[in-house]
């Protein structure tokens, strides 16, 4: 394998979570939900949490860290709020277009101790926060702009219909 290669290649998908991380989040967050599981062996084989639903779940995620990382991200908003440990891969497709979708991204000073301090990752990481999207009579989520605000859609001045002309126009509405 050349240098180069190396360098962004894995021999393992499979990067079990370091416990002070995840309980640090797990404090935050109140997870009820982990849909990828290491077995006791350290492999995720046979995960089905692709397969399960997570609607109503506050989900915590450390996915295979493969070419699958995308269909794991599709999942987000399905959840009632999902947190991710992904490697920080700036520059994949899944990143452009799921990962920038998140409320928030926070990037993880120094490379993470997998494994409880077996060996130290290759690469940088982050965690991806998908909030829940409030919705209701009281809150609305702008499309427009991409945030959840107060009010109806009816009194938002991004998502309300533009104001009708009357028949019979004044100077000011001429």
């Amino acid at each position: 394998m050349s240098p180069s290669r190396a360098l962004f290649t894995s021999l393992s998908v499979d990067w079990a979570t370091p416990k002070s991380l995840y309980q640090a989040l797990d404090e935050e967050f109140h997870f009820t939900l982990d849909p990828c599981p290491l077995r006791a062996d350290g492999s995720g084989e046979g995960r089905g949490g692709l397969n399960i639903p997570w609607r109503g779940d506050r989900v915590y995620c450390n996915p295979p860290y493969n070419r699958e990382i995308g269909k794991w991200l599709r999942k987000a908003r399905e959840a009632a709020l999902a947190v991710y440990l992904l490697p920080a891969r700036t520059d994949t497709i899944w990143f452009h277009d799921y990962a920038l979708l998140a409320d928030e991204i926070r990037f993880l000073r120094g490379r993470l101790r997998f494994n409880d301090g077996v060996g130290r990752a290759t690469f940088p990481s982050m965690v991806v926060i998908y909030r829940p999207l409030i919705q209701g009579p009281a809150f609305h989520f702008c499309k427009t702009i991409g945030e959840n605000l107060i009010g109806p859609p009816s009194t938002c001045e991004f998502c309300a219909k533009p104001a009708q002309l009357p028949d019979n126009p004044t100077p000011e509405h001429a």
